[in-house]
């Protein structure tokens, strides 16, 4: 097995890491796909709308630009790998979107597999610590070699209906996938406690437990995320996407928008310029 705190950060479109993992991540919007596996432990994810919790020999899958987070309820410390990949980093010659069709994939791989896997990710991490001449491209080749093996898998098995952990996690999923079909209505604390018959005090203390997210943050992460896929792929100006996503505000928006992205939103609006349309799949 790899030591611990081995990382590589080629470019801005790779990173990997074996490292132990206690609290949730930072940033829960990327660009990139990010790759977990767990080879001790135990791992709470709150993804789009479902609740995932990982054990050692899981790997998860998650597409860019699909809102999650991290949990520590019911998790303690656990150890595995951590790799961000964009996909320019690999082949344009074969869109990741075709080889995997949903947005997120959670599987528990049997023991030959996770052999396979394990050594895949040794083989990466030592790419690194050499640094021979090749090493990019050889962990370009293990990165796809790692991607084709899940892809085969998950087509020789139909991936099982994954379980609520509890009522009040199904309640939550509820509760979120309403607000991604409904981020650009008057959205509030009270209204969505009323609408689920929960008390807006109790809705708020279970939704921060089950996601990590306030309600709040979560629906603005909802409406900053379709914000920026618009920047990215109209025409249509600031003030009418704000509208649009649920901002009653132009400077509410911007202030919001920056504070999740880091940046704001003419800077998505300036990069559309340079670069036509770009795909934030």
């Amino acid at each position: 097995m790899p030591h611990l705190d081995v990382s590589v950060k080629i470019t801005h479109s790779f990173y990997i890491s074996h490292r132990k993992m206690a609290s949730h991540h930072g940033r829960h919007v990327h660009d990139s796909y990010e790759l977990l596996y767990l080879y001790s432990g135990e791992r709470c994810f709150f993804i789009n709308d479902r609740t995932f919790k990982m054990q050692a020999g899981d790997l998860c899958l998650i597409h860019p630009n699909v809102l999650h987070r991290a949990t520590s309820e019911g998790c303690p410390e656990c150890e595995g790998i951590l790799l961000y990949f964009h996909e320019r980093f690999l082949s344009p010659n074969q869109p990741l979107h075709e080889l995997f069709s949903i947005d997120d994939i959670y599987v528990t791989l049997p023991v030959y597999e996770r052999t396979v896997v394990e050594e895949l990710f040794q083989k990466m991490l030592h790419e690194y610590k050499t640094r021979e001449p090749g090493y990019t491209l050889n962990l370009q080749g293990l990165t796809l070699q790692l991607l084709a093996l899940l892809g085969r898998w998950l087509k020789k098995h139909q991936a099982e209906d994954i379980h609520f952990p509890s009522p009040m996690h199904q309640k939550i999923s509820e509760i979120a996938r309403y607000i991604n079909h409904h981020y650009q209505e008057d959205l509030s604390l009270e209204s969505l406690a009323h609408r689920f018959y929960i008390s807006p005090s109790y809705l708020s203390k279970i939704f921060k437990r089950v996601t990590n997210f306030t309600l709040i943050e979560y629906l603005n992460n909802v409406r900053v995320k379709e914000a920026k896929r618009l920047l990215l792929e109209t025409e249509k100006k600031v003030v009418e996407i704000a509208e649009e996503v649920g901002f009653g505000s132009i400077t509410h928006f911007g202030r919001v928008f920056k504070e999740i992205t880091g940046h704001p939103p003419a800077y998505y609006r300036k990069l559309k310029k340079h670069h036509g349309n770009v795909d934030i799949r």
